[in-house]
């Protein structure tokens, strides 16, 4: 396909039985396969097969411009030189069709590699950077951090009653809990409509904003309890205990709105 082989050199596979190539019918065939990529009436049309021809020599042309062997160092080319019968091997001569095609792929080859290389060093100050971020997010520590007092729970629902319990904005309508113990517990926006939390202990619980309408407060200990904004509509709080508990702006089982500074009592 290159020409470096003519119709009188002499091929051999094993450098002792030596033959033309036109003897070797395997390797024509081999060529030809090559040539004929695809099967069909085309690959008999003389000019088909020509355009296949070149197309195929500019596949397989390594040669680069300008000459590679013009920067070899003198290690490569001494290693080279038994393998070179000096001067190009090529019989056929380079038209001038496959010497702007060589030119025009070294110039296309040159700008992507000096693409890749650009992309290259990119993706690797990328990479630094991010490895460096890790590193610093895992190991370092601040000389004088700064404590803020600020912690914030998520509300657990599902968990039974529990002093200290949080259950912000959990609905427990109609919850029967007799004689439980929610003392400290954050209890901010609750819904308690119709509950049963006769003899329960709300003992310095926060009951901001919560929604107690006709719950049953029966001898509940509220004590220093806080109920601001609490929803106390209906609710029977026979012998609740409520002494200290805040209870500003509570709406009462009569629908006062408490004031500030209630304890105990709403006025």
């Amino acid at each position: 396909m290159l020409g470096r082989i003519g119709p009188g050199d002499e091929l051999s596979q094993d450098g002792h039985y030596w033959r033309k190539f036109d003897e070797l019918p395997e390797l024509a065939a081999a060529v030809d396969q090559l040539v004929k990529a695809s099967s069909g009436n085309a690959a008999d049309d003389p000019q088909w097969r020509d355009d296949r021809i070149k197309a195929s020599l500019r596949w397989l042309d390594e040669r680069k411009s300008p000459d590679r062997r013009e920067h070899e160092s003198p290690q490569s080319a001494a290693m080279a030189a038994p393998l070179r019968s000096g001067g190009d091997r090529r019989i056929t001569p380079e038209t001038v069709e496959q010497h702007a095609y060589r030119e025009s792929r070294t110039s296309t080859e040159s700008g992507l590699q000096q693409h890749r290389q650009h992309y290259g060093k990119g993706l690797l100050l990328g990479v630094t950077i991010a490895l460096a971020a890790l590193v610093g997010v895992t190991t370092y520590r601040p000389v004088n951090p700064v404590k803020v007092g600020l912690f914030i729970r998520s509300a657990d629902c599902s968990r039974p009653p529990q002093p200290n319990i949080n259950w912000e904005g959990c609905d427990k309508s109609g919850y029967l809990l007799v004689g439980g113990d929610l003392s400290g517990a954050s209890l901010t926006r609750v819904k308690f409509v119709g509950a049963n939390l006769a003899h329960t202990d709300f003992s310095g619980a926060l009951l901001e904003g919560a929604d107690l309408r006709k719950a049953v407060l029966q001898y509940a200990h509220l004590s220093n309890a806080q109920l601001q904004g609490a929803d106390l509509r209906g609710a029977l709080l026979d012998g609740a205990e409520m002494a200290g508990a805040e209870l500003g702006n509570a709406i009462w089982i009569d629908g006062r709105i408490c004031k500030r500074g209630s304890k105990g009592r709403c006025y």
